[in-house]
């Protein structure tokens, strides 16, 4: 059973993905609109998910922020890649299995 990411926790690893430095738990504050807190459990969700896929987790250091080094960033791209095509296929075939 493959488990998805919701909308928000999505957007903040893709926030991750594409950030070249640290992000700040007050930049996704901002960007998200949403508490601290809510950040925290986001991530929490996002490294669930990264631990079921057996890939890399979120690092945090304190003062600068969530980053993703080079290799996991590469890692959870194919996975992206490989469930996308796997979504794809389902809806045009009709088939529903993804949980």
């Amino acid at each position: 059973m493959i488990h998805l990411l919701d909308k928000r926790s999505t957007a903040v690893l893709q926030v991750l993905l594409q950030a070249a430095t640290f992000i700040s738990v007050q930049e996704l504050m901002k960007q998200f609109q949403v508490s601290r807190r809510t950040i925290y459990y986001d991530i929490e969700k996002i490294n669930d998910w990264l631990c079921q896929q057996e890939l890399e987790f979120v690092q945090y250091t304190y003062g600068k922020g969530f980053f993703l080094n080079d290799q996991a960033k590469d890692q959870v791209a194919k996975q992206f890649l490989m469930l996308c095509h796997l979504l794809t296929y389902q809806l045009r075939t009709g088939k529903y299995t993804l949980l």
